[in-house]
């Protein structure tokens, strides 16, 4: 549903004698109009996204410095017992990340640290390969370091005894990129070497309480009040999970203002700092802070996603358009991107589309029980209602099936990603997802020629680079 632009309606004029009928609005009231005309686009979209079952959260929009839309909508669990409010404490995902990198910078603006030092000046325990990592291969997650084994560690100790158990690195640092959270738990453990504090207490006295923030929370335990439970879309609770990297820090929506008003207007750390931490590996990776645009030294554009389970949140940030936007929720929903794109196009007067109801969470329970019932569900919704579920959005088959591949069931997420490419023939993703299912089911020939399908339509596609090298050893006999 495309939502056309509205026109103000006209006010009556009453015309004195020597009055001009060309009267118009001054600055001031011109604003006001304009504000409470946004604001009522906003709210429309919003309120309507939450009636289709597209968000459950809150959401802040300002505009120019003043609120043009702010709402809580939805529930705090999957009971529906406790609605939202403004006081909500959600889990922010990686966007917490950026806490860890601006806590480097304050450190290198008070000479503490450069971001040249080696990981081993800082932790002298850890094997030779800290000789080789920068702080800033830390920052941009270039320092080759591999995932954390999630399925094993469960204490902070179990991280760091896997780093010590480390013989060698992915890559040369500086020399590939890897999203990997044990550079965000050296970041943090650094941070705690050379202050002598918990980087928990760091955080708060150098980042939290400069920014004006009233109810952030790090590492809520279970039960904390305020604190959101997650849930997903057939009402159960997401599991309370101890992560074994500690420093999460959790925030209500305002809190989310304040911390990318105070990074903005120069509060924590210095707008050249501010630069530096942007900095990624390629214009198609992301580094510590999300996504960054620069106009020479200036930032004029800030957007960071993060989500953990059914917790999502995205923080948008134009600053050439004196526009920022956040979204939390509990309830993922995967649209906050599109809300998100919605409202910046209200803002610049231009055609919007409310979210449309989510297919891969229609699906999903089906999915899981019976793969080939759900792909003739599929067809016939798509017949039936093409227009109310995002049959457009490659994510949704994209999103089913690694649901269908996280519960082990290898085939069924295979014919899904088949079906996802044979909707999506000029998206690489689905090749990659496709190629990730076969290797999975060992047929190495399949998997090789997909990730070869998806490299050549996305050529920066590293994660198909890597597999295809460990495909041709496999396939060439060699060890890998």
């Amino acid at each position: 549903m495309v939502i056309k632009k509205i026109l103000i309606g006209v006010a009556l004029i009453i015309l004195l004698p020597g009055v001009s009928s060309c009267a118009r609005e001054t600055p001031s009231q011109k604003s006001t109009t304009d504000h409470a005309e946004l604001s009522d686009k906003i709210s429309m979209l919003v309120e309507e996204s939450h009636d289709r079952g597209a968000f459950n959260g809150n959401i802040i929009v300002i505009k120019g410095g003043k609120t043009l839309y702010e709402n809580s909508l939805g529930y705090t669990n999957s009971s529906r017992s406790e609605k939202l409010s403004s006081a909500s404490i959600f889990n922010v995902g990686s966007i917490a990340k950026e806490f860890n990198a601006v806590g480097v910078m304050i450190l290198k603006e008070r000479g503490k640290l450069t971001l040249d030092d080696k990981v081993s000046d800082y932790i002298p325990a850890l094997p030779e390969w800290a000789e080789q990592i920068q702080i800033r291969h830390l920052l941009n997650y270039t320092s080759g370091l591999p995932r954390v084994n999630w399925d094993t560690a469960e204490t902070p100790d179990d991280v760091f005894n896997d780093l010590i158990k480390l013989d060698e690195l992915e890559f040369q640092p500086g020399q590939g990129y890897l999203y990997s959270n044990n550079n965000v738990f050296l970041q943090r453990l650094i941070i705690a070497e050379i202050t002598g504090q918990s980087f928990e207490q760091f955080t708060i006295d150098n980042m939290l309480k400069p920014s004006g923030m009233k109810h952030a929370v790090i590492d809520p335990p279970e039960g904390s009040p305020l604190v959101v439970q997650a849930f997903n879309t057939n009402l159960v609770d997401d599991p309370f999970i101890v992560y074994p990297i500690t420093g999460w820090v959790h925030l209500t929506a305002d809190d989310m203002v304040q911390w990318l008003t105070a990074l903005h207007e120069g509060k924590l750390i210095s707008a050249s700092s501010l630069e530096t931490v942007f900095h990624s590996y390629s214009e198609n990776q992301l580094g510590a802070m999300g996504l960054g645009r620069f106009e020479g030294d200036v930032a004029t554009y800030h957007q960071h996603h993060g989500s953990s389970y059914n917790y999502e949140a995205l923080m948008t940030y134009d600053l050439a358009e004196d526009l920022m936007i956040v979204l939390l929720t509990n309830n993922k929903n995967y649209k906050v991107f599109e809300i998100t794109e919605a409202i910046e196009a209200i803002n610049k007067g231009e055609d919007f589309s409310i979210p449309k109801k989510s297919l891969s969470q229609a699906l999903e329970k089906e999915c899981l029980e019976d793969v080939q019932g759900c792909l003739e569900t599929y067809h016939e919704m798509k017949e039936a209602n093409y227009d109310l579920y995002d049959f457009d959005n490659e994510q949704a088959l994209n999103n089913l099936g690694y649901a269908v591949l996280g519960e082990g069931k290898i085939k069924g997420a295979i014919e899904i990603f088949k079906l996802l490419v044979s909707e999506f023939p000029e998206g690489s993703n689905g090749y990659d997802s496709l190629g990730e299912a076969y290797f999975a089911d060992k047929d190495y020939e399949r998997s090789l020629e997909n990730y070869e399908k998806s490299l050549a339509l996305d050529p920066a596609n590293e994660n198909a680079r890597k597999y295809i090298a460990e495909i041709t050893r496999i396939l060439n006999g060699e060890n890998p």
